[in-house]
């Protein structure tokens, strides 16, 4: 920004300084800080980590162990959500040769980034405070293994370069955020638009928005003409919320667990009406005043984040995956945290200590019913929808014939990546998928997903000798493994062989 434009701005929306500041102790200990609570929720988590974070751990170790882009070794397939979770897993699991530990350092970096960029946008406070509330929130902490923290990463990366208005960085971000979930480039068009108004600037935005499609486009490209699509095939899966969610889109999912589990639930929504309040709070301020500070801005950017984010994927009608909910769960927990900071500047106020107050409520709370559980969870997970606990689908894995291929019961992270057999489904075996994208192709004939799928060809599926049979009873015989979902209902998988 040039000197006359940054004079011209009111004095509580100037930018920061062109060149970030050094790292000093301050950011080192943040950092430190994020890393062991990383580590933390790792030690507690690690033995109820959900079954998608499998599939995505099994993509890191053929990856590289083989230099497959697979779930299963010697069955190339495109349904890893996270293409940039898989090569940062995939490169430790080179480092350490434990695949499982990969998670758990993955995990402490990614929070050790997250307060590191809390700290250096905002100081002390957000640090401390934001990093115990997205640690601790039930559907992000159940999700452990999955790329939240990764994506609670890429937005503070996102908004922290848009208010400095640099846009490079800023387009560098974006691109890794498109290759962290394809669903973030709505967050980075909103960071963007936000960034364009507050700087008042048409070209840096555009730029940002070119950069990103760059930094995004080899790997799309990539797997456009590798796999035929451009976009993930879980995709066409998981865009459809089917009869299984009884009813729930991702529009109105809370609603599902609510029902299942209302406790840990109770304590997402009141973080979000928080979260929505205090964005309410910057919008009013912004209207009548003009301008915004730097805490306000970012308040209001997190907030836009979440509910951009979250009207667009209501909008798709998809499933209510638990961990589809980050950005807008993380937006309201920062909104909520750096608006508080604002109001206790540059003296405390009673708006500033009660939002304060609200912040630690919240995550005392959360905090003190993840504890309750026990620490290391055994297989529950605060959130959970997996049919089998990890225990009980590693137990399955060692009694699958040795060198069989078996079909999945409908869950295939667990199974796929302790069996010593191979697990197909349509996860792991493109040609299990192909019904899947004939029908999402049925029911969405745009030009866009005509040039996607222009060099897809059918594959035929893997044959099977045997498949895994989820029942609704007791298991009664040999063949057979008992598996616990909800925790007071006792179902089973049973083994048969699939006939000619």
């Amino acid at each position: 920004m040039a000197a006359e434009d940054t004079a011209a701005e009111p004095e509580a929306v100037r930018e920061a300084p062109s060149a970030p500041p050094r790292v000093g102790v301050p950011d080192v200990l943040a950092a430190a800080y994020g890393a062991v609570m990383g580590a933390l929720l790792f030690v507690v988590a690690h033995r109820a980590l959900p079954d998608d974070a499998m599939i995505t751990l099994s993509y890191a170790r053929n990856l590289a162990e083989r230099g497959e882009w697979a779930l299963i070794p010697g069955l190339a397939a495109n349904t890893a959500t996270s293409p940039l979770h898989v090569w940062l897993e995939a490169s430790l699991v080179l480092v350490t040769g434990r695949p499982e530990l990969s998670v758990g350092v993955l995990l402490a970096l990614t929070i050790g980034v997250v307060a590191l960029c809390l700290q250096r946008m905002h100081g002390p406070f957000v640090c401390g405070a934001g990093v115990i509330l997205l640690v601790a929130n039930p559907f992000l902490a159940s999700a452990t293994g999955l790329e939240v923290y990764l994506t609670v990463a890429a937005i503070l990366g996102l908004v922290g370069a848009g208010a400095a208005g640099r846009w490079w960085v800023l387009g560098v971000v974006g691109g890794l955020a498109v290759l962290t979930r394809p669903d973030l480039a709505v967050a980075v068009v909103a960071v963007v638009a936000l960034a364009a108004a507050h700087h008042r600037r048409v070209r840096g935005p555009l730029l940002a928005l070119l950069i990103t499609g760059v930094v995004a486009a080899p790997w799309h490209v990539w797997s456009w003409a590798r796999f035929g699509s451009a976009v993930p095939d879980t995709l066409v899966v998981k865009a459809d919320a089917g009869d299984s969610w009884g009813g729930y889109t991702y529009a109105d999912g809370i609603g599902h667990y609510l029902g299942y589990w209302p406790e840990p639930t109770r304590l997402v929504l009141a973080g979000l009406v928080a979260g929505l309040v205090t964005w309410l709070a910057c919008l009013v301020r912004l209207v009548r005043h003009r301008a915004l500070g730097p805490r306000g801005w970012s308040g209001l950017a997190f907030g836009a984040v979440g509910l951009a984010h979250y009207g667009a994927m209501s909008a798709l009608g998809g499933a209510p995956f638990f961990w589809y909910y980050t950005p807008v769960i993380a937006g309201a927990a920062l909104c909520t945290v750096v608006v508080a900071d604002a109001a206790l500047r540059p003296r405390p106020t009673v708006v500033g200590v009660a939002g304060a107050a609200v912040v630690m409520a919240l995550a005392a709370t959360t905090i003190a019913q993840d504890v309750g559980r026990g620490a290391p969870w055994d297989g529950f997970a605060p959130i959970r929808i997996n049919w089998a606990t990890p225990a009980q689908y590693e137990a399955i894995a060692s009694g699958l014939p040795v060198g069989a291929t078996v079909e999945s019961p409908g869950e295939i992270g667990y199974l796929a990546f302790h069996c010593r057999c191979r697990v197909v489904d349509y996860f792991s075996d493109p040609g299990r998928m192909v019904p899947y994208i004939a029908r999402f192709r049925a029911d969405h004939d745009g030009p866009l997903w005509q040039l996607n799928y222009l060099h897809r060809e059918p594959q035929p599926p893997v044959p099977a000798q045997y498949r895994l049979v989820y029942e609704a009873s007791a298991p009664d015989g040999p063949g057979q493994w008992p598996t616990t979902f909800p925790g007071d209902r006792v179902k089973r998988m049973r083994l048969e062989a699939v006939g000619p």
